[in-house]
């Protein structure tokens, strides 16, 4: 790979944003300032390192930062869900579906979350310990199921292969999109992309007219208090914010663990008595304080949302800089997670910082995997128990040997292993 260049003296940083922002971003984190000016072409662009700043600007609301660039290059195929809406639609919205993430909820996804990770250890020890088996497709699969199930009642198994084939396309070409300067030249990726978002939304509708819209469940929802347009819009949201930042977390903490042999074996010392069938409740995860550890150290290092923007409608202050109105304010919870003045050893994977440092020890602004404030991640809980049940039942049931542990991430929408997550299992002996 050739040399790092963070500027060009046409582009400004673009290229470097573009194609290589981890380095990019790391490198101004490590040259100590509070805000990096950044310019992407004639665009002013300010990069955020210091948590009191940070904070203060994902808790200040939609009225001084707002969600702009990115945001809204995303609208045109993602309609307006979540993660797209601001201001008082977005809060609208908001309030409407936080019933079906609540606490009552909870029982209903560990029913769900234990069957189908029961279902992933089964079938990777049906295939033997000599069949290499893809991780990070499984994961995926086990994913889209969780998120089906829990939300919408629906068994993804009937559209799975139509699903991940759009996903896949859509969640490759929608960063370049985001950050596109003129339109795309290529009509052939061009047309695979529009018909891919055709798709996803084709099979959102399936799932609208079809799922089964349990009391209190998110579909039952949406299909009382919004159009079916806007719900269209909810559920592609779902899909594309949801399935790859739990896929990418595990596969994440695999390859962790067997990077950290001494951590694994403390980890499956202490799951060792999950077998098949084993059923993980609310009570039974809190008693296992370490494995939700390894989970968020995993998230510190490698945080599947490694970015996020604003813009200000007004002129701010941040830090000892006046940033100018209509600025794309950005912050990178990748390099935030490894600053050394935050992270002692901020490189290597120590689960037992989280126990030794719990929340209310760490800085407010230090560690944001799910985002802070208003727009915190509305899923945060459903991922964390997915996580964890899944988490327990791979490492107590089963051995696993990956072909490659030197896997280097590929930052796009979410921060994921560049290259597919693969080896080979069998059962755990005593």
């Amino acid at each position: 790979m050739e040399s790092f260049k963070p500027y060009h003296i046409f582009w400004g940083h673009l290229q470097a944003r573009t194609h290589r922002p981890l380095e990019l971003f790391s490198h101004f984190a490590k040259v100590g300032k509070k805000v990096q000016p950044l310019r992407y072409l004639t665009k002013k662009s300010f990069l955020v390192n210091d948590p009191d700043c940070i904070h203060s600007i994902l808790t200040q609301g939609s009225e001084k930062f707002v969600r702009g660039f990115g945001y809204k290059q995303m609208i045109p195929f993602m309609g307006s869900g979540l993660i797209t809406s601001d201001g008082d639609f977005w809060l609208k919205q908001r309030r409407s579906m936080h019933s079906a993430f609540s606490g009552k909820r909870h029982e209903d996804w560990l029913k769900v979350i234990n069957a189908q990770a029961d279902l992933l250890v089964e079938k990777w020890l049906s295939q033997g310990p000599d069949k290499e088996i893809n991780f990070s497709q499984d994961i995926t699969r086990m994913t889209i199921q969780v998120i089906c199930r829990t939300m919408f009642g629906f068994d993804s198994s009937f559209v799975e292969g139509r699903t991940m084939a759009a996903l896949d396309i859509i969640t490759d070409e929608v960063y370049f999109r985001v950050l596109r300067v003129w339109p795309r030249l290529n009509p052939k990726k061009e047309s695979r992309f529009k018909s891919a978002v055709a798709e996803i939304r084709d099979i959102a509708m399936e799932i609208l007219q079809n799922g089964e819209a349990h009391e209190g469940s998110l579909l039952k929802i949406l299909k009382e208090k919004m159009s079916p347009e806007q719900a269209v819009d909810e559920i592609v949201t779902m899909f594309l914010a949801g399935f790859e930042s739990s896929s990418s977390t595990l596969a994440w903490t695999l390859v962790l663990l067997e990077q950290n042999p001494e951590i694994k074996k403390q980890l499956r010392d202490i799951v060792k008595e999950i077998g098949p069938g084993s059923y993980l409740t609310l009570e039974s995860l809190q008693d296992l304080p370490f494995v939700k550890a390894c989970i968020q150290e995993t998230m510190r290092l490698y945080p599947a949302i490694w970015v996020l923007a604003r813009e200000n409608p007004q002129s701010e202050i941040l830090g000892d800089l006046k940033i100018p109105a209509g600025s794309i304010i950005q912050i990178c919870p990748y390099s935030l997670h490894r600053d050394p003045s935050l992270w002692p050893d901020p490189q290597k994977f120590v689960p037992s910082r989280f126990i030794e440092l719990p929340a209310e020890k760490r800085h407010k602004g230090s560690y944001i995997p799910f985002g802070v404030g208003p727009h915190v991640c509305i899923g945060a809980q459903l991922a964390m128990m997915e996580l964890q049940v899944s988490l327990c039942k791979i490492m107590g049931i089963l051995d696993i040997q990956l072909l490659c542990s030197e896997i280097l991430p590929e930052a796009r929408i979410t921060l994921r292993p560049q290259t597919a997550v693969k080896g080979f299992v069998k059962r755990r002996g005593p």
